[in-house]
């Protein structure tokens, strides 16, 4: 035994590795029987003692191995009633006296405190990063949020392309086209099988204080020169809010939600996960 188990210092109490044990007090028997049969004293686990897989160099793969208190290891070592589990008792409680002085309990707080404060570095190293992309991010949604507010400040509308372009140019890259196929395909946009006209925003996305798009007729000329009412359907700045934080859900993009409250905008809108009419 050559008078010493090796105690591992690093957990909050000491413990005791049960194969050590098993082979320092001598046993013969096999480790698995050997250790079950020491749980019919009523050790308790996760309190006297915690599984654990480590690896044995000579078998070359993981073993199954237990962490013990030093008092389940003390007393499973009264129980082998030889001398060399008595040496190993007197050992483990020579180390316990040491362990409870006053140095060793001043040391072991120092010890504490420099693992909280080399922590908290690190905590506070992650949030410097998270609050540096954060506000690259913030930089780079300047020039849409921007948009958004001289729409609600003038309560004028840009058309589908322009709202296209805006996303694209916040990191949202879907073309005019394939943005009104997914807003009619999430019940945003009529698709004309119903009441509504094709591309028609369905009434809440219509009504204060949701009003996301507006929906007009427009008197075009076509190349024949005849004049014809075109439906139009534009979006407001709360519908360009609206549509970055939707796309960005529905696309599982990164980036920052928008959270802007424009003209006092009732929330509930932007929190519904459900898209469709009502």
């Amino acid at each position: 035994m050559n008078g010493i188990i090796v105690v591992n210092y690093e957990t909050e109490q000491p413990t005791v590795s049960a194969r050590e044990l098993h082979k320092e007090v001598g046993s013969t028997e096999r480790f698995s029987m050997w250790f079950k049969r020491q749980l019919q004293f009523g050790f308790v686990e996760n309190e006297d003692y915690v599984g654990c897989k480590k690896f044995n160099t000579l078998a070359k793969q993981e073993l199954q191995d237990y962490d013990l208190s030093v008092d389940m290891a003390k007393q499973i070592c009264m129980v082998q009633k030889n001398e060399r589990a008595r040496a190993v008792r007197q050992y483990l409680i020579d180390l316990e006296k040491a362990w409870n002085t006053p140095e060793q309990v001043m040391a072991r707080a120092l010890k504490m405190a420099d693992q909280t404060i080399n922590k908290l570095k690190i905590e506070v190293k992650q949030q410097e990063v998270i609050i540096e992309q954060q506000s690259i991010q913030l930089e780079r949604q300047r020039p849409f949020v921007e948009i958004a507010v001289k729409l609600q400040r003038t309560k004028d509308t840009i058309s589908m392309s322009e709202t296209a372009k805006a996303l694209t140019d916040d990191g949202i890259n879907l073309g005019r086209n394939d943005l009104m196929l997914l807003l009619r395909e999430k019940k945003i946009l009529g698709d004309g099988s119903g009441n509504l006209k094709k591309n028609e925003p369905y009434a809440k996305y219509t009504k204060e204080p949701h009003r996301c798009f507006t929906y007009s007729f427009s008197l075009k000329t076509d190349k024949y020169g005849k004049e014809r009412m075109i439906p139009v359907t534009r979006v407001t700045g709360k519908g360009l809010i609206f549509l970055n934080k939707k796309l960005r859900e529905w696309l599982k993009l990164d980036g920052l939600d928008i959270n802007i409250d424009l003209d006092s905008l009732d929330n509930s809108l932007y929190n519904s996960s459900d898209d469709g009419d009502v």
